[in-house]
């Protein structure tokens, strides 16, 4: 795939009729037919600005357009969405390119609006009171992420997801071209269940930008930028390993997932995530039997998903005092697990664990043990009692 300039790709399917004795009006017809079907498929509109020539970030910001870009067409082929992938890079990376997909992009009602934007940014210190980023396009810097939300919004489809890897410390706007910055700133039935959930589930908007107002963004060759790093990670495992997921906490699991990923960095180097959630659930068809057999819903866990997940992880982390992780062990504990709970640990296969044993054992040795790295918690694989609390959890180990 090329990213060279603005490039448009659709994917669809062309019918070549070969039979020569079909008659000439039912061909035409069924060509017809054919055309006013596939036009009526909701589409996928996945928006990318990437600035791939830029000398100190431009290798980080080509491994964040690849991976996106490939995740994204996954996400549209298992909900059943025409994928349209717009890029923007390389001599196309400016103003003029975003204002024309801007002002030519067409959409339905059903159709989804992905808008990624991964570069430099920067929060101006005159007459701005936005909490997110501008973005820096050198040849146009008056653009804003939650001003191009905004007119993606205004396209009223069912939902707009708007997302900047970029920094967003404060610079005066006069010192732009001066500034010489070095950071970002100037497959399974279950994932599709749960992808269909998240994005044809709820209508309405999403903006994220990876850095809160006045912080810069980190990145490098091999990960990409750290916030879509840890955002890819974030809707993989929970497309494989959740039963439910709301945005709310997708977001809150890649902002955990961005901290552990930054764990290694001084504390000014590191940044938080900042977002806004503005959506309702999807009208869902009326059932055919209009009084269904009551049935009495499982008990919900104490903890989400994201939550279980930063707790996990907290224990492994050896930048933090022992006596600090073994408190927090202790009190969480006896609220997350009920009495002889247990837990299944696995390498590759969710499905095949490596070992089950009481979590009371386990945990005290993840204080202690140099190997492992992080966890993933396999939501869909745990048992949840009468009380809320894990009878079971099954987990990953990173190591």
């Amino acid at each position: 795939m090329s990213y060279e300039g603005i490039n448009i790709y659709r994917h669809t399917k062309f019918y070549i009729f070969m039979k020569a004795n079909i008659p000439a009006k039912i061909l035409l017809c069924f060509i017809f037919l054919s055309i006013s079907i596939k036009s009526k498929a909701q589409t996928f509109h996945a928006i990318i600005l990437a600035d791939t020539q830029d000398p100190q970030i431009g290798i980080t910001v080509v491994k964040d357009l690849s991976s996106m870009s490939k995740r994204l067409d996954s996400i549209a082929t298992k909900i059943g969405y025409q994928m349209h992938l717009v890029v923007m890079s390389n001599q196309n990376f400016n103003s003029k390119a975003l204002e024309s997909t801007l002002q030519q992009l067409s959409c339905n009602p059903d159709d989804i609006i992905f808008f990624y934007y991964t570069a430099h940014g920067y929060s101006p210190t005159e007459k701005n009171d936005s909490r997110f980023p501008y973005l820096y396009l050198k040849d146009n810097n008056s653009f804003s992420l939650e001003g191009v939300h905004q007119q993606f919004v205004g396209k009223k489809v069912r939902l707009c997801i708007t997302m900047g890897d970029c920094c967003n410390n404060l610079i005066p706007s006069s010192a732009l071209k001066q500034s010489r910055l070095i950071t970002r700133g100037i497959t399974t039935t279950q994932d599709a269940e749960i992808l269909a959930k998240l994005f044809l589930g709820y209508r309405g908007s999403i903006i994220v930008s990876s850095a809160e107002k006045g912080k810069k963004a980190v990145a490098d060759p091999l990960k990409g930028g750290y916030y879509t790093f840890a955002w890819l990670e974030a809707i993989r495992q929970a497309s494989y390993n959740n039963v439910t997921i709301d945005w709310e906490h997708l977001l809150k699991d890649a902002e955990n997932r961005l901290q552990q990923v930054e764990a290694f960095l001084s504390s000014n180097e590191k940044h938080s995530s900042i977002w806004q959630v503005n959506v309702t659930p999807a009208d869902t068809p009326a059932p055919i039997n209009p009084e269904p057999a009551p049935v009495t819903p499982p008990t919900p866990p104490v903890v989400s998903f994201d939550e279980m997940n930063a707790f996990l992880n907290s224990l492994a982390n050896l930048k933090t005092p022992y006596q600090q992780r073994e408190k927090l062990r202790q009190q969480k504990s006896t609220q997350l697990f009920a009495p002889n709970a247990l837990v299944a640990i696995y390498i590759q296969s969710p499905d095949k664990p490596v070992e089950v044993k009481p979590i009371d054992e386990y945990l005290p040795t993840v204080l202690v043990s140099p190997n492992i790295k992080g966890f993933n918690f396999i939501e869909r694989l745990s048992r949840v009692g009468p009380d809320g609390r894990y009878s079971l959890i099954t987990i990953q180990e990173i190591r």
